[in-house]
């Protein structure tokens, strides 16, 4: 007979040790948990596939893929720069030489991508047997010029490179507008950065936070608008290497 009060105190007990924990964290997470199924069927009502990314280890990061495109959104780390997410989409076709970038005018840290642009072509060749990709957009910020959009706003925020053969730059005053104000509704970005590779063209936003439905939405409409505005891209060699695939990745990890 007084087996039964004591299993019930323990289980009283399991429950309120395991119950309390999971009951904040169902509570804490519900906002979380309603902005990914918003992602999710919004990306399922336009035809996309929707998939999460649990290998990473964050239960928002997700990606999504249609015909002409893939969008994909994860951690960046580091919570000191205003940014801890990135929300990017890429267009596999339009992969080619590279020719064109737009990276914020930030002071401090510079990425591998910039400090490329500092390297003698004396360490061409000994690059290019490291990794083809490297080389290339080594290359591309040596040769590259500033393009003004016309836009003040814009120009002040980001600079825009390209080669020689964009005469004009891709992005319109009306492309550098949108860039700049996003809805009001949509998690607003810490800057952006585009280029194109031999893996793509992309377009990436540095979001203080895990985005919204209307987040993605907009970065998807930004990058078709970036992709028409572009000429078709120079062929260049496909990344065939384990480290020109590393070697691009770490070009716009910082």
């Amino acid at each position: 007979m007084n087996a039964v009060p004591h299993l019930v105190i323990v289980a009283a007990l399991f429950l309120i040790v395991l119950g309390i924990p999971l009951g904040l964290y169902a509570l804490l997470t519900r906002g979380q948990r309603r902005t990914i199924r918003e992602i999710r069927d919004g990306a399922r009502q336009q035809g996309w596939t929707y998939r999460r990314r649990r290998w990473i280890g964050d239960p928002t990061a997700f990606q999504i893929t249609a015909p002409a495109w893939i969008v994909k959104s994860g951690p960046a780390g580091g919570y000191d720069r205003g940014w801890t997410v990135r929300l990017g989409i890429t267009f596999p076709a339009l992969a080619g030489k590279p020719d064109f970038a737009i990276e914020p005018r930030e002071t401090g840290s510079k990425s591998l991508s910039s400090l490329a642009s500092a390297m003698p072509t004396s360490v061409d060749a000994r690059m290019a047997a490291f990794s083809e990709a490297l080389a290339s957009e080594a290359e591309f910020f040596r040769e590259a010029q500033e393009l003004p959009t016309g836009v003040a706003a814009f120009d002040a925020a980001y600079q825009l490179l390209a080669l020689g053969h964009l005469r004009e730059s891709p992005i319109t005053p009306a492309l550098a507008q949108r860039v700049l104000a996003w809805p009001p509704d949509a998690v607003q970005p810490h800057s952006m950065l585009a280029w194109r590779d031999p893996f793509g063209l992309h377009l990436q936003a540095r979001l203080p936070g895990p985005p919204n439905w209307q987040s993605v939405s907009y970065l998807v409409s930004l990058g078709e608008e970036l992709a028409s505005h572009l000429p078709a891209p120079i062929s260049a060699p496909p990344p065939h290497t384990l480290m020109d695939r590393v070697a691009a990745r770490l070009s716009r990890s910082t």
